[in-house]
């Protein structure tokens, strides 16, 4: 691997203003492929963490990705960047979001 590669690609996930269908997500790898914007569900402001770390990521995780589309989206990133630095931008009109851990 060359000194200026990376061993990591940046996968961002952008959350937007909730609306009626939810809250737009928008996926990005590499700064590059853009993903459909689909939407996780209103639940998501509802979310609450638990005592364990791990258990607490992969529910944030199903909850987010509950949308088929964004679960597709996600596995086929996750196939095309086996390792990734995960982004996640929260929109600043969403402040409900931004106690999520």
């Amino acid at each position: 691997m060359a000194q200026s590669e990376s061993p990591f690609c940046d996968l961002e996930l952008r959350l937007f203003q909730r609306t009626d269908l939810g809250y737009p997500v928008e996926i990005t790898l590499a700064g590059q492929q853009e993903f459909p914007r689909r939407y996780a569900p209103l639940e998501l402001a509802e979310w609450t963490p638990g005592t364990d770390l791990a258990a607490d990521g992969q529910r944030l995780r199903d909850l987010l990705l509950s949308d088929g589309d964004l679960r597709s989206a996600w596995a086929q990133a996750s196939g095309q960047a086996p390792r990734r630095r995960i982004r996640l931008r929260l929109d600043r009109a969403a402040p409900e979001l931004h106690a999520l851990p």
